[in-house]
């Protein structure tokens, strides 16, 4: 949040996460590094970006290499390649978020590198999405949170990189028109606009009403 406010980000801070790094690479959610197997894709992204955004990569090599034993057959990533909580299985949630830190640590997302066979963390991520356009973590319904994280992806942009999505398009700043009352205003509390081409308003007394055409 610091780099994308254009703020300076303070050493503490940056030698505070990198001392947070399991010895596996990978980071988990919580205050001290955890043992080996016990990080998570999201956190070690988080992360991973996060240093980078401030320019320390002495990370990456080690995250990367962790999160090279966290994709699955299909290209994609879960939250852990663990049969802890069960068969892991890919979500379009950390695809998306571990596309992003590769994206930030310079990882061509579709080199061979990041491929198993012909499956990338890419071709699963569009693969997930459904009719309407939505994506879904496995097992639940389709909903905003988890939709609302692929789109920065899909564009390749990680968190912290500085992007205007309509950037060269202004957005109007003309103020609305002010109302004036037609020549042939009654004094009348009931008056109603009579549909036009375009909207009109019609004031009488201190009551007005608008029909749309």
């Amino acid at each position: 949040a610091l780099v994308a406010s254009g703020q300076a980000v303070p050493a503490d801070a940056v030698t505070e996460l990198k001392a947070l790094q399991d010895s596996d690479g990978s980071w988990s959610f919580g205050t001290a590094p955890v043992a080996a197997g016990q990080g998570d894709t999201n956190s070690t992204a988080i992360a991973l970006m996060a240093l980078d955004a401030a320019g320390s990569h002495s990370a990456d090599a080690k995250a990367l290499a962790y999160l090279h034993t966290q994709q699955l057959t299909d290209g994609g990533f879960p939250y852990q390649n663990s049969s802890t909580f069960g068969p892991p299985a890919s979500d379009p949630d950390s695809d998306s978020i571990v596309l992003q830190a590769l994206v930030a640590a310079d990882q061509d997302p579709e080199a061979a590198a990041w491929s198993q066979g012909a499956n990338t963390v890419l071709t699963h991520l569009r693969a997930g999405q459904g009719a309407d356009g939505g994506y879904a973590y496995p097992g639940m319904a389709e909903n905003a949170f988890t939709t609302s994280q692929v789109p920065a992806a899909l564009v390749r942009t990680p968190y912290a990189a500085a992007v205007h999505w309509t950037v060269g398009r202004g957005l109007p700043m003309d103020a609305c028109p002010t109302a004036t009352p037609p020549a042939t205003a009654s004094a009348g509390p009931s008056q109603i606009a009579t549909p036009s081409a375009t909207p009109t308003a019609t004031l009488s007394g201190s009551t007005s009403s608008f029909t749309p055409s």
